[in-house]
């Protein structure tokens, strides 16, 4: 695309300035205090292409406020555990019970996530306007969207997770082996039990190493019968009792943890019983330990309700729907840059400094769709609420070819109610279902400023720069008619107020001055914009962007 505009730049200075100078009856890219002259439609059509694979940061994430960050920060992490999955805390108390040690003695992950998305933004505003006199224009924007995410998923890369999903909720199989695990620790309890009672004052050597520790024999028959319950609760012993979702991953830490605690029990019941008939040791089978978490099991937790989150994938979108359409109201305040309202036939060459102020009122329908509340990786086509924007543009003409375009913006925006999932903190990147609800909003109202000065350089050529600064206050969310029990709308609020800079260069060609001169059928104009983000925060894009922007006039009456 830059390629693009320094071959038109080219085309530009190679081209003769006019020596008539150019009345200014459009900005090109962007607007400015121009209204349509009385009786004549304009129609402008500017689809902007952006696209990214970054964004700056909020600061309530791992990052400062303003940091550059990939796109997928909130989707990468070093660990994927309770804190984005509660139902992984549910294992925890279990394996407690099962390896006699305090639940926070062992991490429990399912391994690190990485996340790559790279974002493409494309709208496309139809607006037309009409000249209703020489002072005021009316007019509508319908903005046709494109968006999409190109998601990249790698669950687990370097194995690092000790648990995986539970094959004992899979296969009868893992079942059956875990119930022969359980058999095995209940028929060794089972027997020193009986041994305890029939060695009370008996003087027969079998009972020996039971009188000498009977304390110590007791404990162990409670030990392996509280394991054999973990093991049950865990892995999974019936379909009526198919364990925990989650399970240690075989040849894990969690699981070499598992395997010893049964062969500590197995050695401690030969040192009271002696060697089992039959079979190596009391208890020889062990338990079946899941499979590494991979990307489908990735997938299935995010969507299967039996794990609580609900939602969609994690994986590549595109949407095509329209956003947000807009009906406004222009009015010219004070012009002294010459004739307003039926075009001359003959552009005026003028000197000296001059000047234009318009106003404008816009009414912004929500007609765009929002974020998804079950798609973490939509891309919204608006803020699907209704606006109220009052603007101001100013034009300051120097000589014959130098001229500064000023416009400044607000953005009141109405409350309203959408669906939201509201995340338990910060690193909570997947809300569970139980979350999710019809929240109040209030987003944060929007201020902006443009600077575009621009250069002449010909009746039909000219090159702009253009400065954009745009803020948005925090937004406020609370309870709904709908919202769930016990969930802090207000959690919503954090990191949603945003700033934003961004620059661009442009070149315009216009056959305005040939249309004047009656040299030409066709008015219109056709800019090349080119420009990218500078700086920003509260998770604004950092954008590349291109812009065509074309703009067609015709005189009804």
């Amino acid at each position: 695309m830059w390629r693009w505009f320094l071959a038109l730049a080219a085309v530009t200075v190679i081209l003769p300035p006019s020596a008539e100078g150019q009345r200014v009856l459009g900005g090109g890219v962007g607007e400015d205090a121009t209204v349509v002259p009385k009786g004549m439609l304009r129609f402008t059509v500017s689809p902007t292409w952006n696209r990214t694979s970054r964004r700056f940061a909020d600061g309530f994430g791992a990052n400062a406020k303003g940091t550059e960050e990939p796109f997928g920060t909130d989707f990468t992490l070093d660990t994927l555990g309770e804190r984005q999955i509660p139902l992984v805390g549910t294992v925890r108390s279990e394996l407690s019970t099962l390896l006699g040690t305090p639940g926070n003695a062992f991490p429990l992950t399912l391994g690190r996530l990485d996340t790559r998305v790279d974002r493409s933004f494309t709208v496309t505003p139809l607006v037309g306007e009409f000249g209703v006199t020489r002072r005021l224009t009316i007019g509508a924007m319908v903005p046709l969207v494109r968006g999409r995410s190109e998601v990249t998923v790698n669950a687990n890369p370097n194995l690092s997770g000790n648990l995986g999903l539970n094959p004992g909720y899979k296969t009868s199989a893992a079942r059956s082996t875990n119930g022969l695990v359980v058999a095995q620790l209940s028929t060794a309890a089972d027997s020193l039990a009986a041994q305890l009672t029939a060695c009370v004052g008996s003087t027969d050597p079998t009972c020996t190493a039971i009188n000498a520790n009977r304390t110590q024999a007791m404990l162990l028959v409670n030990a392996a019968n509280s394991v054999a319950t973990g093991i049950s609760n865990v892995y999974g012993t019936s379909t009526s009792n198919p364990g925990t979702r989650f399970a240690p991953v075989e040849r894990s830490s969690l699981q070499a943890l598992v395997l010893a605690r049964l062969d500590a029990l197995s050695t401690q019941f030969a040192t009271f019983l002696g060697a089992p008939s039959g079979q190596a040791k009391w208890v020889s089978e062990t338990p079946v330990g899941a499979a590494p978490v991979a990307y489908a099991d990735f997938q299935k937790i995010l969507v299967d309700s039996a794990y609580g989150i609900r939602s969609d994938t994690l994986q590549t979108i595109e949407t095509r729907t329209y956003g947000d359409i807009e009906l406004s109201a222009k009015f010219l305040v004070w012009d002294n840059t010459g004739p307003i309202g039926d075009l001359p036939q003959r552009a005026e060459p003028r000197s000296g400094v001059r000047g234009r102020v318009a106003v404008a009122a816009v009414y912004r329908f929500g007609t765009g769709l929002w974020d998804s509340a079950d798609n973490f990786m939509d891309v919204p086509s608006g803020d699907a609420q209704d606006d109220i924007e009052g603007r101001v543009f100013a034009d300051l003409l120097f000589g014959q070819r130098f001229w500064l375009s000023v416009a400044g913006r607000y953005t009141y925006q109405r409350a309203d109610e959408q669906t939201f999932r509201v995340p338990a903190g910060p690193d909570d990147a997947f809300p569970q279902l139980d979350r999710r609800g019809s929240f109040t909003r209030n987003l944060g109202d929007i201020m902006a400023l443009d600077i575009s000065p621009k250069y002449v350089l010909g009746d039909a050529m000219g090159l702009g720069a253009h400065y954009r600064w745009r803020s948005k206050g925090e937004d406020v969310y609370s309870s709904g008619a709908l919202s769930p029990a016990g969930v802090n709308a207000s959690l919503l609020n954090a990191g949603t107020s945003m700033s934003v800079q961004q620059a661009a260069l442009s070149v315009t060609y216009s056959s305005m001055a040939r249309y004047s001169r009656g040299l030409t059928r066709l008015p219109m104009e056709a800019s090349l914009l080119v420009g990218r983000t500078l700086s920003g925060d509260g998770n604004v894009p950092n954008y590349s962007t291109a812009a065509l922007t074309i703009r067609f006039w015709n005189k009804l009456f």
